[in-house]
Parts: C-alpha cells; sequence; structure tokens
C-alpha cells in the first residue's frame, strides 16, 4: 500500500496593515492577537473580517490568553483581565511578558528583568505562576530570555 498524500488548501492572506502581531491564539473561530503597533487587541475571521476587541498596552512586550471561564488576560505591566462587559481590572499587579494559562486556569508569565527596548544587555529570565487570588511565585528562573511559552 503507497503512502497517503494530505492535500492542505493554498495559503492566503486574511488581513494586512498591523504592526508587530504578537501572541496570535486561535479562540472562538478567530485569530486574535496582541497588535503592539496599535496597543490593542485585535481579532481576525477567515473572512478577513478584523475587529478590535479589547485594549491593549503602548508599550512594546504584552500578550493574551483566556481564563477557563472566558475572560481575556492581557499582560504587560500588570496582569489585566477584560470583564464581560468590557471593563478592565487587575487581576495581579505581577507584570510580564508572555502569558498561557492551562485548562485549570494556572496562569503562567514570563520575563526578564532588563531594559531590553533600552538595549540593555540580557539577563536570565523567569517562569511566575499567578495564583488565582493575584500572588505570584517563580516556578523557573536562570532561563535564556524565555519567550513563546505553551502548555502541552
Amino acid at each position: 500500500m503507497g503512502a497517503m498524500t494530505i492535500m492542505l488548501p493554498a495559503p492566503r492572506l486574511l488581513a494586512e496593515g498591523f504592526t508587530m502581531v504578537e501572541s496570535a491564539r486561535w479562540h472562538d473561530g478567530r485569530l486574535w492577537f496582541a497588535h503592539w503597533g496599535s496597543g490593542e487587541v485585535a481579532a481576525v475571521d477567515m473572512d478577513g473580517r478584523s475587529e478590535v476587541v479589547a485594549p491593549g498596552r503602548t508599550s512594546m512586550g504584552w500578550a493574551i490568553d483566556w481564563l477557563p471561564d472566558g475572560r481575556l488576560l492581557v499582560s504587560g505591566e500588570e496582569l489585566t483581565r477584560i470583564e464581560p462587559d468590557g471593563s478592565v481590572v487587575r487581576h495581579s499587579s505581577q507584570g510580564g511578558n508572555e502569558l498561557v494559562v492551562d485548562p485549570a486556569g494556572h496562569v503562567y508569565l514570563d520575563g526578564a528583568d532588563f531594559d531590553f527596548i533600552g538595549g540593555g544587555a540580557p539577563e536570565p529570565g523567569w517562569i511566575r505562576l499567578i495564583n488565582a487570588d493575584g500572588t505570584a511565585h517563580d516556578v523557573a528562573g536562570d532561563i535564556d530570555f524565555p519567550n513563546g511559552m505553551v502548555i502541552t
């Protein structure tokens, strides 16, 4: 019996005109991302319709993910949460760069404490677990600039 060939659709452009797109996530039938160029969270559907869905950060170095109940989290100088009515509240005073949430609602932030934007010399980074009450503790350290976390 010969090898099976799988034909994938050709890639196509969904949308354009974005600047510094980060933290892309597929959620509720759309591609969501941190649009660093505008400081907004945006989503694009498969027909190319884009929408600003939440405020982001005006600085570089932030990401998005969702709690199991569907509320959106935005990392940055602090960790914020977008409530169902659209209001933005502090989830934790702990800030960070990349963000990932596991199915049980454990929030992990990563970062490194050096001035990346200002050209500072890289220093080892960390991963912190944010508890449901907003407190944080390190779960990994001495990492060479952690970025792009996933949970498998």
